[in-house]
C-alpha cells in the first residue's frame, strides 16, 4: 500500500515543480509472485534520464551495515534510452545490452487509486503478457525491471508470473552505477547474461540443498535463502 505521509504529500504536490530542473528520485516497489507467494522490495533509482533497479534486500537477514553495500549486486540500468543488464561480481561486472520494450497499446481507460489518475498499456516480452498502470500526472517515461517507455511514471505492473506495484517515492540524489568503468567490465550478449544467472541460482539451490543436511534441525536456517544475491526477477527473462 502507498505511505500517505505529510512528506509523501508534500512531495506530490512539489513533483511538479522540480521537473524541469531535476528528476532525483528513489522509488521503491512490492514485488509478489503468484505460484510461490514470496515477497521481495526493489528499488527504482532515478536521476534524470537515467535509473537502477535492483532488489533491495530479502526480509531482514542482512545486517544494515552491509546490505547498503550489497544492493546493486544485479540490476537493470537505464542510460538514456538504452536498456542494459548488470551483474556485479566483485572483481569484475557483466553488463549486457537489452533490448527495451518499445511497444506499448494504450487503453481509453482511466483509473483513480491513491489519488492517482492512472493510465493503462498493454505490452508481450517474449510470451509474457504484461497490463501496466502509470500516473499520468507524473511524466517519467520509466519504471520497474524491463517496462519502461510510457508517458508517465509506472505504477504497477501485472503479468502470469508476478505484480509489481508502487510502494513509495520520495526525492533523492543517489550516485548511480558507472558503467563507463572500462577496466573492470565484461560485456556479454543477453542469452549469456541470462544463462549466468540461471547457473548462480542452480549453485546457490545446491549449496542450499548440502546446508540442509548439515542443519536440518535449524529453525534459522531460512535465512540463508533470504541472503540469495540472485535476482528472482532476473530469472523470469
Amino acid at each position: 500500500m502507498l505511505k500517505k505521509t505529510p512528506n509523501f504529500i508534500l512531495l506530490i504536490f512539489l513533483m511538479f515543480f522540480c521537473f524541469v530542473n531535476a528528476q532525483h528520485f528513489e522509488i521503491k516497489y512490492n514485488v509478489l509472485f503468484k505460484d510461490s507467494k514470496a515477497r521481495y522490495n526493489y528499488i527504482l533509482d532515478i536521476k534524470d534520464s537515467n535509473s537502477d533497479f535492483y532488489l533491495l534486500k530479502k526480509n531482514n537477514f542482512i545486517p544494515d551495515s552491509l546490505s547498503a553495500q550489497i544492493h546493486k549486486i544485479n540490476c537493470v540500468l537505464k542510460r538514456n534510452e538504452k536498456l542494459f543488464l548488470y551483474s556485479n561480481q566483485k572483481q569484475f561486472y557483466l553488463i549486457s545490452p537489452f533490448k527495451s520494450i518499445k511497444s506499448w497499446d494504450i487503453v481509453n481507460n482511466t483509473i483513480t487509486e491513491n489519488n492517482f489518475q492512472l493510465g493503462e498499456a498493454h505490452t508481450k516480452y517474449k510470451d509474457l503478457f504484461a497490463k501496466a498502470l502509470y500516473i499520468k500526472d507524473i511524466p517519467l517515461s520509466d519504471g520497474p525491471f524491463i517496462f519502461k517507455n510510457l508517458p508517465g511514471l509506472i505504477y504497477k505492473i501485472d503479468t502470469p508470473l508476478y505484480t509489481i506495484t508502487l510502494s513509495e517515492i520520495k526525492k533523492d540524489d543517489k550516485t548511480l552505477i558507472n558503467v563507463e568503468d572500462t577496466k573492470h567490465r565484461k560485456e556479454v550478449s543477453e542469452e549469456k547474461f541470462i544463462k549466468f544467472q540461471k547457473e548462480s541460482k542452480e549453485k546457490e539451490d545446491l549449496l542450499f540443498g548440502k546446508l540442509r543436511k548439515v542443519m536440518k534441525e535449524d529453525a534459522n536456517f531460512e535465512g540463508f535463502e533470504a541472503a540469495s544475491f540472485v535476482d528472482p526477477l532476473m530469472l523470469t527473462l
